[in-house]
């Protein structure tokens, strides 16, 4: 039987890198919807008929990311993909 498995090799390995990832993400999403609410008032500035619905349906998105991100963030970082939780517990994680 191997000395190390796969949950020690990802919590020692992967698991830091995976959550810096998980973080930029949730920075990105949001930030790329404000970018196409600007985008699209900077383009469509002149016709309101075009920009109002399109930055409101950038609104709603945003909302509706928000309320899933908000529901999940904190579970997914918290555990990792197996439910291991943090590398503290297991001191020969390090071995």
């Amino acid at each position: 039987m191997p000395r190390r498995t796969f949950h020690k090799a990802w919590a020692t390995r992967f698991d830091r890198d995976w959550r810096f990832a998980f973080r930029l993400f949730n920075i990105g999403v949001p930030a790329f919807i404000v970018m196409l609410a600007f985008a699209g008032a900077i383009k469509f500035h002149e016709d309101p008929e075009a920009w109002i619905p399109m930055v409101a349906i950038l609104g709603l998105s945003a909302v509706a990311w928000y309320t899933k991100q908000r529901k999940y963030f904190r579970f997914l970082l918290k555990t990792d993909v197996f439910g291991y939780h943090h590398q503290a517990q297991d001191p020969d994680i390090y071995r």
